[in-house]
């Protein structure tokens, strides 16, 4: 899992699980197309849901640990083309509460949007999203208010064939994370 300044949630902003599958399995399950063939286009959707113990660190104490339970839904669209072009969009949605010992309890919802284009030596992966959580007091009032924003870009050259963006084959890449409570 990736991590945007230490969020549990915020590594959504980046290629999530689900995401890295859903990318791999368009890019892998393209068709042989013989002279002359159509563009081959299909949509995916894979749901998981996740259940484990950590912390919402933004406008928190990044030591308060709760019990979180997560549904994340990837739904997108791939395009292969006979002439060895893969482009994958979708959406990532990953829904989430988590619970305090104190009884205190976060709903939350980060939502991105992500482009992967692969043609021949070259790899394009953009992704950027959104993440608005409230943090409720047991009888259920909102205490606070956090909003996460966050995206990621590469552009990189495979120049040795591997697959993997390298140094001296990366020509753009760039991150940001803020986050604002209210």
């Amino acid at each position: 899992m990736s991590t945007y300044a230490g969020s549990t949630y915020a590594r959504k902003l980046a290629v999530s699980g689900l995401g890295a599958s859903a990318l791999l399995l368009a890019t892998t399950a393209a068709p042989a197309f013989g002279s002359g063939a159509a563009a081959d286009v299909s949509k995916f959707t894979f749901v998981s849901t996740e259940n484990f113990q950590g912390a919402i660190p933004e406008c928190f104490p990044p030591d308060l640990i709760g019990t979180n339970v997560a549904t994340e839904t990837v739904t997108g669209r791939s395009i292969s083309t006979p002439g060895g072009v893969t482009h994958v969009s979708g959406t990532d949605v990953f829904t989430y509460r988590v619970d305090f010992a104190d009884g205190t309890y976060a709903l939350g919802t980060s939502t991105s949007h992500f482009t992967f284009t692969a043609a021949r030596k070259t790899t394009v992966f953009t992704q950027v999203g959104v993440e608005p959580r409230t943090v409720y007091s047991p009888d259920g009032t909102p205490i606070v208010t956090a909003m996460l924003h966050g995206g990621n870009h590469i552009t990189f050259h495979d120049a040795n064939g591997d697959g993997l963006a390298q140094d001296g084959e990366i020509s753009s890449d760039w991150d940001f994370f803020f986050f604002t409570c209210h």
